[in-house]
């Protein structure tokens, strides 16, 4: 990673850290809060309304209550945990867009992902939307990756 990414990716975070609204603004917010508050980490994943969503409540659980542990405001420490992995997921992004394209194009791309409105707006906010994005694109860039480095014939199917 160069410089000029690691600064980009700092500003990143702190972008968005400014904005972190840890309120149940949401219609699915209080549940989400309510389902990290709760002491059993298998029942948390199980309920809810279905969808469960059980990847966002599995990643995040842990975090929520490491915040009680640290006497911390729980909501917050998930929404910047959310920054953070969101700011990897920018980085697999440029370098996914690096591979079929070259730097600059991967660059522009990666920059106007990080300013789209509803990217920015679920990465501040309880919300599960950002996590499954980052599962996502996290996986295209590992897959692409690897497609490259064994120089293994893909395609990708996008529906």
């Amino acid at each position: 990673m160069t410089k000029k990414v690691f600064i980009l990716l700092c500003i990143f975070v702190l972008s968005r850290i400014i904005f972190i609204n840890p309120l149940p603004v949401f219609f699915d917010s209080p549940e989400y809060l309510a389902r990290f508050s709760d002491t059993n980490y298998f029942h948390a994943i199980m309920s809810g309304h279905i969808p469960f969503h059980a990847g966002y409540i599995a990643l995040f659980w842990p975090v929520y209550h490491l915040a009680l542990i640290l006497n911390l405001n729980p909501a917050y420490l998930v929404i910047f945990a959310q920054i953070l992995m969101s700011a990897i997921t920018v980085y697999c992004f440029y370098r996914f867009t690096m591979i079929m394209t070259e730097k600059k194009t991967a660059s522009l791309a990666a920059i106007l992902v990080s300013l789209f409105p509803l990217y920015w707006i679920t990465n501040v906010s309880i919300m599960t939307e950002s996590s499954y994005i980052n599962y996502f694109l996290i996986s295209l860039f590992l897959i692409s990756f690897y497609a490259k480095k064994n120089k293994t014939i893909y395609c990708l199917i996008v529906a």
